[in-house]
């Protein structure tokens, strides 16, 4: 994903710091420090046993899409924005799952692609639980880490509906691909949106794939219902 623009900003080196210290009572967290940059992964205690975050690939991939936005649309940090925070979530869950299905067999693609709620678990690989799971029954509320689930959930939809659409011949790689290039271009057609949330939606709904107007309404509906975003 991060290859597929010619918005890419030069940034310095990127540190990587995979056994950092234990922080906010030793809880599972990684994080991407703009400022430095840097990818930070401490360690956690789970289930009485130390460990570290940088063990998970999808927390992995999922910080290291942090730092691709960030030298694609430098802004969306800065804004302090709702919107843009919980896009930024978004673009690191989703640089996970595309990161976890390019390792992936074709024939394991296929079975994802025909029935995408599997395999979206951030972080099950660590814990053997799901810390954010875009599929499950939780309800939004106006938090990053929550917002971002309905844009995730749709990403998975578009893909599906790409899948059971696509030409004669065309394998599952070159959907994911197309895919990422899609949602790449999503976001940056669409930075200087008041609510770049419902734009991205908006811009697949008239260019990509139709979405089911009751479903389009839901999805607005999720990412206008919070103070902060406009």
């Amino acid at each position: 994903m991060c290859v597929a623009t010619g918005n890419w900003r030069k940034q310095p080196p990127l540190t990587i710091n995979p056994h950092a210290a234990c922080m906010e009572g030793c809880q599972l967290n990684a994080y991407y420090d703009p400022g430095t940059p840097e990818l930070v992964f401490p360690q956690f205690v789970d289930k009485g046993r130390t460990k570290y975050t940088c063990s998970s690939f999808d927390v992995v991939a999922h910080e290291a899409g942090h730092a691709c936005l960030d030298a694609m649309a430098p802004g969306l940090l800065k804004t302090g924005r709702l919107d843009h925070k919980a896009l930024h979530e978004c673009f690191g869950d989703v640089s996970a799952l595309f990161a976890s299905l390019e390792l992936a067999s074709p024939a394991q693609q296929e079975v994802w692609l025909k029935k995408p709620h599997m395999g979206t678990c951030i972080a099950g690989d660590l814990t053997g639980t799901c810390i954010r799971d875009p599929h499950d029954d939780e309800s939004i509320s106006c938090e990053e880490h929550s917002l971002l689930k309905p844009l995730t959930r749709f990403m998975c939809q578009y893909l599906q509906h790409q899948w059971k659409n696509r030409a004669r011949g065309v394998s599952p790689i070159n959907i994911l691909r197309q895919a990422q290039h899609d949602f790449l271009a999503a976001i940056l057609l669409n930075l200087g949106s008041s609510n770049i949330l419902t734009a991205i939606t908006h811009y697949f709904h008239n260019h990509k794939t139709p979405i089911d107007d009751s479903y389009l309404t839901l999805l607005t509906y999720h990412f206008t219902m919070c103070s902060g975003v406009v």
